[in-house]
C-alpha cells in the first residue's frame, strides 16, 4: 500500500499561502523566497514577496515582483504610491523643467523662425521634402490633402515607404515600451518577424482589394495612387503611438479611462482619413465611399478564407500522396 504526502515544496507553499490569507505577508516572505529558490517560475511566490514588500511600504521593491506574477492590479497599486511619492518630493523640479521646456521651445522658434523658413524654402524643392511635409498638411486638411495627391502629385512613393517603415518601427516600439500595467506582456514575446508579416499581408491586402472593388464600381483612382493614400491615413498612427506609449507608462489602471480614449481617438483619425481618401481618390461620395470600405474589408476576408482552405486542402493532399507512396514502398 502506498502512502502519499505532501512534498517539501507542496508544504511551504500552503503554509506560505495561509500566512498571506491571515494577512500576516511579512511572515510569509521567507517559506515563499523558500518556493522561489525550488521553483524561480512559480507566479504566486512572486506575489506573495511582493505583497510583503508592499505592506511594508517598499512600493518599488515590490513592482519587480507584481510584474514576474502578472498582476497588473498590484503592480498598479504600488506604482500609484511610487509616483505619488515622487511627485511630492519632486513637484517644484518638475515645473520648473517644463516651464523651461516651454519657454526654451517659444524662444527657438522666435529666434530660429527665419532660419527654418529659410531652410525649408532651401529643401522644399525636393521630392522627398516636398512628399514628407504633404503628409503633415493631410493631417491637417485632409480633403484638399488627398485631392492635392491625386491631382497636384504632391505625394509619393518616398514618403509611403517611409510612414510604412515608421509605422512598423513604431508597432514594434509599442509592444516593447508600453506600460506592464495595460499590456502585461513578457519582451521575449515580441516577434519583429510577426509584425513585419502581419503589417505586409495586411497592408497588402487592402490595397489590392480596394483598388479592385474600385474598378468595378467605377472608381478614378489608378493602383499606385491606392497604394500612397492608404499608407497617408497611417501617418497619425505612425506618428502618435510611439508617444501614447510612452505617457502610458505613467497612468495606473484608476487612469485607463484616459488612456483608451487617446488610444480610440487615434483609431477614430486614422478611420476618418481612410474614409476621406477613398472618397477623394476614387471620386466618390460619402455612400460610395462607405460601401467601397465595406466591400473591401468582405472581399479581403473571403480572399483570405479561400486560401486557408486551398492551403488545407493541398496539406491534406500532399499527406495522402505521402502515405500513399509510403504505402507501395512497403508492399515492393
Amino acid at each position: 500500500m502506498y502512502v502519499y504526502k505532501p512534498s517539501d515544496f507542496a508544504l511551504k507553499v500552503l503554509a506560505a499561502k495561509r500566512l498571506t490569507q491571515d494577512g500576516k505577508y511579512r511572515e510569509s516572505e521567507s517559506l515563499w523566497s523558500e518556493v522561489l529558490e525550488l521553483n524561480s517560475k512559480y507566479d504566486m511566490a512572486h506575489l506573495g514577496i511582493g505583497k510583503s514588500y508592499y505592506s511594508q511600504g517598499l512600493w518599488a521593491q515590490s513592482l519587480a515582483y507584481f510584474k514576474a506574477a502578472n498582476a497588473a492590479a498590484d503592480y498598479s497599486k504600488a506604482f500609484w504610491q511610487v509616483r505619488l511619492n515622487y511627485m511630492q518630493r519632486h513637484f517644484g523640479t518638475i515645473v520648473l523643467a517644463l516651464t523651461g521646456l516651454l519657454v526654451g521651445v517659444w524662444a527657438v522658434r522666435r529666434l530660429l523662425r527665419r532660419r527654418i523658413v529659410s531652410a525649408l524654402g532651401h529643401w522644399g524643392d525636393r521630392a522627398a521634402v516636398r512628399q514628407l511635409r504633404g503628409v503633415f498638411r493631410l493631417m491637417k486638411h485632409p480633403v484638399d490633402g488627398f485631392g492635392e495627391l491625386r491631382f497636384n502629385r504632391r505625394a509619393g512613393l518616398i514618403a509611403s515607404g517611409c510612414l510604412l517603415a515608421l509605422l512598423y518601427v513604431a508597432l514594434i516600439a509599442s509592444e516593447l515600451l508600453r506600460s506592464f500595467i495595460f499590456h502585461p506582456r513578457q519582451i521575449n514575446e515580441v516577434n519583429p518577424l510577426v509584425t513585419l508579416l502581419v503589417l505586409v499581408v495586411a497592408f497588402g491586402t487592402w490595397v489590392v482589394c480596394n483598388y479592385l472593388i474600385s474598378s468595378i464600381f467605377q472608381g478614378q483612382g489608378k493602383f499606385v495612387d491606392v497604394v500612397i493614400g492608404s499608407s497617408y491615413t497611417l501617418a497619425p498612427y505612425a506618428l502618435l503611438i510611439l508617444p501614447l506609449t510612452i505617457v502610458s507608462n505613467g497612468l495606473t489602471l484608476g487612469e485607463q479611462a484616459i488612456y483608451s480614449f487617446m488610444n480610440i481617438g487615434l483609431l477614430c483619425w486614422t478611420g476618418f482619413l481612410l474614409i476621406v481618401c477613398v472618397k477623394e481618390i476614387h471620386n466618390f461620395d460619402l455612400g460610395e465611399a462607405l460601401r467601397n470600405i465595406v466591400l473591401t474589408v468582405l472581399f479581403a476576408a473571403a480572399v483570405w478564407v479561400l486560401l486557408f482552405i486551398f492551403f488545407g486542402m493541398n496539406v491534406q493532399l500532399f499527406d495522402f500522396i505521402t502515405q500513399v507512396m509510403e504505402e507501395l514502398k512497403f508492399r515492393a
